[in-house]
């Protein structure tokens, strides 16, 4: 989904023309590896009265082996249009056209195609049916749940997915259930693990995190605590967690038409992270990131923290080192997309203690390994700290301004608000630091998503 969002912010910046599409029974039309022999029995009504057998030579549904020989036989006839796959995420093809860049996205048997014009973009489908059978959808307008209005004179995309939102409502019987203006309550203590409150049906519970994580891994972000917080008791959920799934629900019934809004003429890559420390019973620390690109937000996470940090500065630390990963797969698959970062990226971190940290690392021999020239880390203050909310419990201020700069920004330029940000900062603290993880090795790992 990242690569999606990304493509989203190139089509806004570029103005590109999109056009949607859909393989036909995609599976069937993969060839079968030929050192692999597969015998099914005849089909009901096209037998020929003997107890032969048929040898398979395309995949079917059903078949262990149909997502990746469909895998392998698209990407063979994509690249032998001249596209070559992004060595960050082999679901995203580009190709090269004299000074304009042409895209091809995959996800499964969904394309997206993008280029200059939609007379381009018509061509490349032709291309691609010479090879497979497609169904043309036109211009993209909803895309694996999420609906997308796109303003190509205006250079402005919106993503939502209200009509997913409604579904898991009507599921779990909350279509008119009152709605909350915050995803969460206080910390309270019975959110945690507790053996002595009561059980909950563990399946409803499970289908509940699931469908509110595909809400916040697509298009809203500012779930992402309390669906993280949820999912860490799916194994024996109890009543209080529930409880707390639902109030997600009622937030999410408040706010249903909330999405995510590319419009901006740059394509800058930013990012912020913080990090809650000490905040669960075993000590472990959370933390948040968030990365933008030209004023839209394209990456973010939230998560616990998987060592124990003794101070502050060491949970900071630990989150500024996981932006520093994404930041590293953000700036390749920027760079694969004409979209090269010329400069150190600005990252905004609101503990001076982890800044420094950052600033000196590399004289120890353990910290050799650290990149330079990739991040331009600088001091910002905690009430303006975007990756906040990604780490606690949050105000419904602090909610709204999230929405209001990383999701909505409603002027062209995107980044006005994160500029207004860094002007109100302490010039005499905006300390240039430029250190990353090497991308060797610390990579991100690749899902094979778009």
């Amino acid at each position: 989904m990242t690569t999606l969002r990304c493509c989203m912010a190139l089509t806004a910046t570029k103005k590109l023309a999109v056009l949607q599409a859909d393989a036909d029974t995609a599976f069937v039309q993969a060839p079968i590896d030929k050192d692999v022999l597969i015998y099914v029995d005849q089909p009901p009504g096209h037998s020929d009265g003997t107890n032969r057998k048929m040898l398979l030579i395309k995949a079917l549904y059903g078949l262990k082996q149909a997502a990746l020989a469909w895998f392998e036989h698209c990407r063979k006839i994509v690249v032998g249009l001249g596209f070559r796959p992004s060595d960050y995420d082999p679901c995203l093809y580009l190709r090269q056209h004299g000074e304009e860049l042409e895209m091809v996205a995959t996800y499964v048997d969904d394309f997206l195609v993008f280029a200059r014009t939609t007379v381009k973009a018509n061509s490349i489908l032709d291309e691609l049916e010479t090879k497979m059978k497609l169904k043309r959808q036109g211009e993209m307008s909803f895309f694996l749940g999420i609906k997308i209005e796109y303003d190509q004179n205006d250079g402005k995309i919106t993503l939502t997915q209200e009509a997913h939102a409604r579904k898991i409502l009507a599921r779990f019987g909350m279509t008119t259930c009152h709605g909350y203006t915050t995803p969460e309550v206080d910390d309270r203590e019975d959110l945690w693990h507790d053996s002595s409150q009561p059980s909950t049906d563990q399946e409803t519970y499970r289908s509940m995190v699931g469908s509110l994580m595909y809400l916040m891994t697509c298009t809203r972000p500012d779930i992402s605590h309390a669906v993280q917080r949820l999912s860490r008791h799916l194994h024996d959920p109890r009543v209080p967690h529930a409880i707390g799934a639902k109030r997600v629900l009622r937030y999410v019934k408040h706010t249903i038409g909330t999405g995510l809004i590319f419009r901006s003429p740059d394509a800058n890559l930013v990012g912020y992270c913080d990090a809650s420390w000490a905040t669960r019973p075993d000590r472990r620390s959370t933390t948040g990131f968030a990365c933008f690109v030209g004023g839209g937000i394209v990456s973010w996470k939230s998560a616990r923290q998987r060592v124990v940090a003794l101070s502050t500065c060491g949970a900071e630390y630990v989150a500024l080192a996981e932006l520093a990963k994404e930041v590293v797969w953000l700036r390749g698959l920027l760079e694969d997309m004409n979209m090269k970062q010329e400069q150190a990226t600005l990252t905004w971190c609101d503990n001076k203690a982890a800044i420094s940290t950052a600033e000196n690392v590399g004289v120890a021999s353990r910290s050799k390994h650290i990149q330079a020239n990739v991040l331009d880390l600088r001091h910002v203050g905690t009430a303006d700290q975007l990756a906040d909310v990604l780490t606690k419990v949050s105000t419904r201020a602090a909610i709204d301004k999230f929405k209001t700069v990383a999701m909505h920004p409603e002027n062209k330029n995107g980044m006005k608000q994160l500029d207004e940000i860094s002007q109100s900062e302490d010039d005499s603290y905006q300390v240039k630091s430029q250190t990353a993880p090497s991308l060797r090795s610390t990579s991100r790992t690749n899902t094979g998503e778009c």
